[in-house]
């Protein structure tokens, strides 16, 4: 059992930030602040570094989940995306 557990840690888990991605941090204070976002931007710089990637921190101080909202879909609209995370509080 213990051979196995190690096994399974050393087979690396598909990262969902791909080569060629751009991540946009859409939010309010804390995603402008860029606390959360530079934690994942320096972790896949560091992990992938053959990866290219682009980072836009989108947030804005004092937004509100509807103006999020709002920003997302004025920026997204009609185009393609796998996923999108909002860090907001």
């Amino acid at each position: 059992m213990v051979a196995f557990l190690i096994l399974l840690s050393l087979v690396p888990a598909e990262f969902a930030i791909r080569d060629g991605d751009t991540v946009v941090f859409l939010g309010d204070s804390i995603t402008a602040a860029r606390q959360y976002g530079k934690i994942i931007e320096t972790y896949t710089l560091l992990r992938f570094p053959e990866r290219k990637v682009r980072f836009i921190n989108a947030g804005k101080g004092g937004e509100t989940a509807k103006e999020v909202s709002s920003a997302w879909r004025k920026m997204f609209s009609g185009r393609e995306q796998r996923w999108s995370p909002w860090p907001t509080g």
